[in-house]
Order: C-alpha cells, then sequence, then structure tokens
C-alpha cells in the first residue's frame, strides 16, 4: 500500500535502483509484474509479439476516459482501421505544409520571452501554451482564440486530474469501479467533447480548409471508409490536442533546462542557430543544417521523455528470454530507466548530445522515446520537427541560464514534469 501511495503521487519514485543494472526485475504489487530493461526482450515484446502482450489497463485507462475510440487504447480490427489515417493526417510528407505554423508558433515564443526579460521564466508554462497554440492551428484551423481558450481550460483539467494514477489501477481493478481520483471529471470532458463535436459539424457544412488541416484530412478519410465515425474523429482530435502540445512542450522545456545547464553545448548551438538563420525563425529546409540543436533534441529525449513508462499486459503464460510470463501479469518497460541503463550507455546520466552526431552506435532498443514496433508514435516526426524549430530559433536570440536553489524535481503526471516548475533566466543575444 505504501508503494500504491507513492505511485499515485510520482511513480518514478518507485522504480528501484537496481533497474539501472539489471535486465529484468519482477515482483508482486496486487498483480504479479515484470519491469523490463533488456533490450532483445523489448524487441520481442513490442515487436513479434504484439498480439500477445498488448497495452496495459494501467494506460489505456487513462484516455479511454476522456476519448473512448482513440488508436492509443484501440486494439485488433478497430486500431488497424483508425491508425493509417491518422498517420497520414501528420505523416513526414505534410509536414513541409505545417512548418510554417511551427516558425510562427517559436517567433510569438520569442516575442513572449523578451517582454519578460529579467525576471524567472516559467518555461513550462511558456512552452505548454506554445505548442497548444500550434496544434490547435493545425487541427482546428477556424476555431477562433476564445473558443481554443475554452477547449484548453477543459483538456487542461482532463490532464491535471486524469494522471494521478489510482491503486486501483496498479490492482488491475475492473473498468466498473470508479477512480476516486477521477470522480466528476466526466462534466469536464462531456463538455471537451461537445466543443469539438461542434467543429466537426460545421467543417462538414462548410468544407475544407486551405490548405487543409488534421480534420480535414480525417473527414477525407471518413469519406473512403464509413467505418470511420464521428466519434472516432472527435475523440482522435482530442487525444491529438492533448499529447500533440503536453509532450512535446515537455521536451522544449527539458531540452531548454539541459542547454542552460551546460553553457558550453549552448553556446555551440546557439552559434550554429545564428549563423543559419541570421535572424530569422527556423523553418522546414533549415533543420538538416543544425545538427546540435537536433542532438539536444535527441539527447533530451534520452534523459527526460515525455512520456517515461511503457505498460503491457501478457495474454499468455508462457517463458521469454528466460522470463516466465503468466497470463494477466503486468508488464513495465520504464523507458526512463531504460535510457539511463548501466548496461547499454556510457556515462548515462551525463548530458552528452554529441552521444547522437552519428559515430556512436545506438542500441534501437535502448533508446525509445516514441516507443516501437508497430504502435510506435505516430507523432514522432511531428514532434521532432516542431522541437528543432522551436529550440534553434529560441537558441539563437537568448542565452538561457540557470537559476541557483531551483533545480527542478522529475515527475510522472500525465507526462514528465518537473514537481516544482522549470524557470529559467533569459538575456538577448545582440
Amino acid at each position: 500500500m505504501q508503494a500504491l501511495r507513492i505511485a499515485q503521487w510520482n511513480f518514478l519514485e518507485l522504480l528501484p535502483k537496481s533497474c539501472l543494472t539489471e535486465p529484468v526485475i519482477s515482483g508482486q504489487a496486487g498483480a504479479a509484474f515484470h519491469m523490463v530493461m533488456d533490450p532483445p526482450l523489448i524487441r520481442e515484446l513490442l515487436n513479434n509479439r504484439v498480439k500477445d502482450f498488448r497495452k496495459g489497463n494501467l494506460i489505456v485507462d487513462l484516455f479511454r476516459s476522456v476519448a473512448k475510440e482513440n488508436i492509443v487504447s484501440a486494439h485488433g480490427a478497430t486500431w488497424e482501421k483508425l491508425r493509417p489515417p491518422m498517420a497520414k493526417a501528420i505523416h513526414i510528407s505534410t509536414l513541409k505544409n505545417f512548418s510554417n505554423v511551427f516558425s510562427e508558433a517559436a517567433e510569438a515564443a520569442a516575442t513572449h520571452i523578451s517582454k519578460h526579460l529579467g525576471t524567472p521564466l516559467d518555461i513550462e508554462s511558456q512552452m505548454t501554451q506554445t505548442t497548444f497554440e500550434v496544434i490547435a492551428k493545425l487541427a482546428l484551423t477556424e476555431s477562433d482564440p476564445q473558443f481554443m481558450n475554452t477547449v484548453q481550460r477543459a483538456l487542461g483539467t482532463f490532464t491535471t486530474e486524469i494522471a494521478r494514477f489510482s491503486p486501483l489501477d496498479f490492482l488491475d481493478a475492473p473498468n466498473w469501479l470508479p477512480r476516486p481520483n477521477r470522480v466528476g471529471l466526466s462534466p469536464t470532458i462531456a463538455y471537451g467533447q461537445k466543443l469539438v463535436d461542434s467543429v466537426i459539424s460545421t467543417r462538414k457544412q462548410n468544407g475544407p480548409q486551405s490548405p487543409p488541416d488534421i480534420l480535414d484530412k480525417l473527414l477525407e478519410a471518413q469519406v473512403a471508409d464509413p467505418f470511420i465515425t464521428d466519434a472516432h474523429i472527435r475523440d482522435n482530435l482530442n487525444v491529438m490536442l492533448i499529447a500533440g502540445h503536453d509532450t512535446t512542450a515537455r521536451t522544449l522545456s527539458w531540452a531548454l533546462y539541459l542547454a542552460a545547464f551546460d553553457p558550453a553545448v549552448q553556446e555551440a548551438a546557439s552559434a550554429e542557430a545564428r549563423a543559419v538563420l541570421q535572424g530569422r525563425p527556423a523553418g522546414f529546409d533549415d533543420v538538416q543544417n543544425l545538427p546540435l540543436t537536433q542532438q539536444i533534441i535527441k539527447e533530451t529525449m534520452g534523459l527526460y521523455l515525455s512520456f517515461p513508462l511503457l505498460v503491457r499486459k501478457s495474454l499468455v503464460s508462457e517463458t521469454i528470454g528466460g522470463v516466465d510470463f503468466r497470463k494477466n501479469d503486468q508488464v513495465l518497460i520504464p523507458l526512463y530507466a531504460l535510457h539511463r541503463s548501466h548496461l547499454h550507455w556510457d556515462e548515462p546520466d551525463s548530458f552528452r548530445p554529441s552521444r547522437f552526431d552519428g559515430t556512436t552506435k545506438i542500441n534501437k532498443y535502448a533508446y525509445l522515446p516514441f516507443g516501437g514496433g508497430p504502435r510506435i508514435c505516430i507523432g514522432a516526426s511531428f514532434a521532432q520537427l516542431q522541437s528543432q524549430i522551436q529550440l534553434a530559433t529560441l537558441l539563437s536570440r537568448f542565452r538561457f541560464s540557470l537559476i541557483e536553489g531551483r533545480p527542478p524535481q522529475p515527475k510522472l503526471s500525465f507526462s514528465l514534469i518537473s514537481r516544482n516548475g522549470i524557470h529559467l533566466n533569459a538575456e538577448p543575444i545582440s
């Protein structure tokens, strides 16, 4: 029960130190569990045994509470039907058309920061606002700011409340048992759904935007395949609005903190960005010329990845890779520990962006910021491009520094946040 109380406050505090030096740790906490930090076994579970180790209820139920018909929690034929149109809507081939929105958001963030120099900056709040504006513009183009503020508040309430794990989740209790910390969310969720339903209805009446946005692409898929309902579109838009901004905001916040933590790395990346950008915001065609920024993003997703836990549920009783799995066992892949494992990384706790310069061999299944296998996150390219454009722009304009006595404290909420926020000083670069 003590462990369950800790998990409700901050799951990361449950990870034993042996996670950093052992490939697998098995135990019992209500249900039997296995913490897996072994790349070959992870590859087997995520890649080759998808149907035998499906997404666990611990994560799935969080998304189902706000969006029942979404690809995160869907399985089987429903997932196979929904994933292609969702992936196509934000595929890398469409990102060039979206990148101007990333650039505009980076410029807006720089303008906001320039107005608050001389006082500690709440980087998490700034990045959260910036990335929400991006996904809102790309998903629901014509929606007015007041409408989107209402949607943002509704989704904010959800992410704050839903992220607190309940002991019943770890005990694998049935869904019909109410989770105390989530009671009372239904009206907020219903209101948010109603708002998005109204946008879908209006778009169907008025026709697509020019150029088409994410909603238009999903409506095109609906015409091609009647299996896709308005509820599917609404629920997946809601998931995009939540995950599409929250996780990217965390990556940018931690990246700026790490840049401030290592002034030499920050100066090198800043000099590179200044030379390439010449005072303008970064764009799609710039990213190939900004390798240091890309390395910082990748290293950030190693040390402070946005969603540091994968959960699977065993549907079989079988010994795999020397581990005795039984039906209904919880399988936890703590990516936070995997990325800091002494078995797979040199200096795993050090901030070393150079490990991603192409000269170091990285084990694909020891580095999984977006998961792995067929269910890898469809938003990986979207998130990385947005992060690189915004980080390069900001590093070319400002020099960030730490605030003494206010180190961030990582906590797994809906995503990896800092318990006490991430606050930095910023000064303009002339």
